[in-house]
């Protein structure tokens, strides 16, 4: 029996590692693209600062302590049915949905409260200080939509699927590599300041981590 298994768990170790790597190589090609278009500037502290907020409640949400409980409860009752592994999903999904979205919904309105407490500094900034509250506003929704998919690659990960979620944070860095090339020198164009498209690619790709995995759910 553990000799049957031993491929199996040996060909998902390797797919996660592959779809991981992908996802890396992404990244320093993000990381190359921010650095040759915006440099280090202090609007590019600005969206730092900004994807800062919900990456603080992602650690609790999506990877922390409700996927740690959601899991365990999750993989025990697929065990009885398909249809008991899929109501934990509906409700666990959903209660995360509302608790996310009422989080977003604070720092969307609160945002110039949440600038000057982590970053007082940028009060003597206006432009620097306007471009990371727009941005905050813009990142707000990055919180339930990157919630969803952590709970989605759980749901997944327990039907044996884990291509598909494993690859799906890369699609965080497609999404902003291509806000960077293509929706900059359009921002330009129209007198906007460029460094918001690294926020509009970062909900963007918060929605495609969600939506990649949606077919297979």
């Amino acid at each position: 029996m553990t000799k049957k298994k031993q491929p199996g768990v040996f060909r998902s170790a390797a797919v996660m590692s592959i779809a991981t790597l992908m996802s890396r190589l992404l990244g320093l090609a993000r990381e190359l693209l921010i650095a040759m278009y915006f440099g280090a500037s202090g609007m590019t502290d600005a969206f730092w600062v900004a994807f800062r907020v919900p990456n603080m409640l992602r650690d609790l949400f999506a990877e922390g302590n409700f996927n740690s409980a959601f899991l365990p409860v999750l993989t025990e009752e697929s065990k009885k049915s398909k249809k008991k592994g899929a109501e934990v999903f509906l409700s666990s999904g959903f209660l995360l949905l509302l608790i996310t979205g009422f989080c977003a919904l604070l720092i969307f309105f609160f945002s110039e409260s949440i600038v000057n407490l982590i970053a007082p500094s940028f009060s003597k900034q206006p432009s620097v200080f306007h471009v990371t509250e727009l941005s905050i506003k813009i990142l707000a929704f990055f919180l339930p939509l990157v919630s969803l998919a952590a709970i989605s690659m759980a749901f997944l990960n327990v039907k044996k699927l884990f291509f598909i979620p494993a690859l799906a944070p890369a699609t965080l860095n497609v999404m902003m590599i291509l806000s960077i090339i293509f929706l900059t020198p359009v921002l330009i164009s129209k007198g906007v300041e460029p460094v918001l498209a690294l926020a509009i690619g970062g909900i963007t790709g918060g929605a495609m981590q969600f939506l990649v995995q949606v077919p297979f759910l």
